[in-house]
């Protein structure tokens, strides 16, 4: 049974009980799920993101000793088939452990940053386009530091110049009263700390972490420049008294300076009351959930959704859902306040049964506007993570979506929508499932992908996984126990339609665009419709060349930064690029 909200999805693609698989060894996609990896073996975690050329990148957990297992991982091409160019089973991970999460996000040059946690520890690697670990890394991952609490997930975004940005919450002392810090992590594609970081690729920012008592999970979102949006909630205490706190975010520079106005303990946009952290409040937040979200607005700005909570007469909990959007200063734009307007909200206060999963979002929709995510409770019980997308202005338009709590992932689309996949057992973990089901669905389409499994004889132990393929559509990824055993895959495209093979490479935007990061450079992001060898060129305002590059381009999208760029002065910059026929040209403007 597939339990959709009436009037959120419009129709049904498809909507099978039993369908044939495609084998591993197979042509392109078809309107079957493609079996990626076959086993016998419960794979309990999956993740999946882009590999920028219509493609994704897939990993998951197998567990090959009981609830312990290695990851595996692999490539799937724009036509469906497995890379041959990889390890037959790729393994970022040879150590057998029990993971509590899993996370995957590109790393522009093909490959993929892992992340991933065995208790409360944060480890990272790199895969890089072949499949092998990267150069640099360590055979089993980089141990980056300990979570505040092993159910808090740290937030992790690509820094769109082949690095990646991780922010977690860090107990430093293990006596109450506990003493709490936020490590924001730049590192480099070889492991290395990003310019401008300390050695360890680690700083900390946020109160004084000898008075902070806690710190929720945090959000990131890139900025323009490279930098970061970081937002968190806190309390700030020195004594055994659990104080009130606040929702905080301060802006980052790609070198982990705060920006002029901006300092490391942030701005407080609101605050809450410290009965929120307290469980026997009648409302208790499930320490892993995030209770602030943030997304950048596509130019200096951000948007940022938190939960307010407020004390009732009888000694409870309300949550109320708000939403802001503030300037590059962090001052509110025309029309908002500081601590934002309240978001239109029919559901029931959410719980600890929401999970991580259930935390407060802020999506990009790629067009200046947000998706605001919280979570809810529909009349008949059902856990949701409800999505309304609101204009810069703060209106509400058309495009929003729910998904099934727990177990839901969610991804931007740039294109005015996002994607939304999502897994919903019914019944408990250790017991067979009378019901199982996978969705995706994507918003400004109304329609859904769904595959039921009735009457398990197993328990589900499965995951979804979601990678845009950016060309409107998205590769969803799954593992299940029941039924059919193993990680499988669809593609669906900008329409919802399951997809077979792409009709070709024209199907990718086919030009320029570019983007300067302090430190790092120009990053030059093109798509071209044939392979030959790519010239690039930077030149200034008076024609003067700047930077020169020759590359071997295959069809598809690439992302290179330019030589000698880094330290550039402010100006107006004229880049072209040129390859077998084709040529784009683009500009840009760098203030400092």
């Amino acid at each position: 049974m597939v339990r959709i909200a009436p009037g959120r999805i419009a129709s049904t693609v498809a909507l099978v009980g039993s369908l044939a698989l495609t084998p591993a060894a197979h042509a392109a996609w078809n309107e079957n799920p493609v079996r990626v990896y076959g086993t016998t073996n419960s794979c309990p975690l999956i993740a999946a993101c882009s590999d920028g050329q219509r493609g994704a990148i897939i990993t998951w957990q197998e567990n090959t000793s009981g609830s312990s297992g290695v990851l595996r991982a692999a490539h799937l091409l724009a036509s469906g088939d497995l890379d041959p160019s990889w390890p037959r089973l790729a393994q970022p991970s040879t150590v057998a452990a029990s993971r509590a999460a899993l996370g995957a996000v590109t790393d522009g040059q093909g490959g993929a940053f892992l992340w991933w946690m065995v208790g409360s520890e944060i480890y990272l690697t790199r895969l890089a386009a072949n499949g092998v670990v990267a150069g640099g890394w360590p055979v089993d991952g980089s141990d980056l530091g300990t979570a505040f609490i092993g159910t808090q997930r740290p937030s992790v975004v690509a820094d769109g110049a082949q690095g990646v940005y991780l922010a977690w919450a860090q107990r430093v002392a293990h006596s109450y009263p506990w003493q709490v810090q936020l490590n924001v992590a730049h590192l480099a594609g070889n492991s290395a700390a990003a310019a401008g970081y300390p050695s360890t690729g680690v700083r900390i920012i946020g109160a004084d972490p000898s008075r902070v008592r806690w710190v929720g999970t945090s959000s990131l979102a890139l900025a323009p420049d490279g930098g970061l949006w970081v937002g968190w909630g806190t309390t700030d205490a020195s004594t055994e008294t659990l104080a009130d706190g606040d929702y905080r975010i301060t802006r980052l520079d790609p070198s982990g300076v705060p920006l002029a106005g901006w300092d490391t303990l942030g701005t407080a946009i609101a605050t809450f009351p410290s009965s929120l952290l307290n469980s026997t409040a009648g409302w208790s937040v499930y320490p892993g959930m995030a209770l602030v979200g943030v997304a950048t607005d596509g130019g200096s700005g951000v948007y940022v959704v938190h939960g307010d909570a407020a004390p009732q007469s009888d000694g409870s909990l309300q949550m109320t859902p708000r939403l802001t959007h503030l300037d590059g200063s962090g001052a509110p734009l025309p029309g908002w306040t500081l601590d934002g307007a309240s978001l239109p909200y029919d559901g029931a206060d959410p719980s600890a049964d929401a999970g991580e999963s259930g935390s407060f979002r802020a999506l990009a929709d790629g067009q200046g506007n947000v998706f605001a995510g919280r979570p809810a409770y529909l009349a008949d019980g059902e856990g949701v993570l409800d999505f309304t997308r609101f204009s810069a202005a703060g209106s509400v338009l058309s495009g929003g979506l729910e998904g099934a709590l727990p177990g839901v992932e969610f991804a931007e689309r740039g294109d005015g929508g996002i994607y939304l996949a999502s897994f919903n057992p019914v019944g408990a973990p250790d017991t067979a499932l009378p019901a199982a089901y996978v969705q995706l669905a994507q918003s400004s389409v109304g329609v859904t992908y769904s595959q039921v499994q009735d009457t398990p004889s197993v328990p589900w132990y499965g995951d979804v996984g979601l990678a845009p393929t950016g060309d409107g559509g998205a590769i969803f990824c799954w593992s299940q126990l029941n039924q059919s055993l193993g990680i499988f895959a669809v593609r669906v495209d900008g329409n919802g339609q399951v997809l077979g093979v792409p009709k070709g490479p024209d199907v990718l935007p086919q030009k320029l665009t570019l983007h300067f990061a302090n430190g790092v450079g120009v990053q030059a992001h093109v798509a071209f419709a044939s392979a030959g060898t790519a010239r690039l060129q930077l030149v200034d305002v008076a024609g003067r060349a700047i930077a020169r590059a020759t590359y071997a381009a295959s069809a598809g999208a690439h992302a290179w930064t330019l030589p000698g760029t880094s330290g550039l002065p402010a100006g107006l910059y004229l880049a072209r690029v040129d390859c077998a026929g084709q040529s784009f040209r683009a500009k840009i403007a760098i203030t400092r």
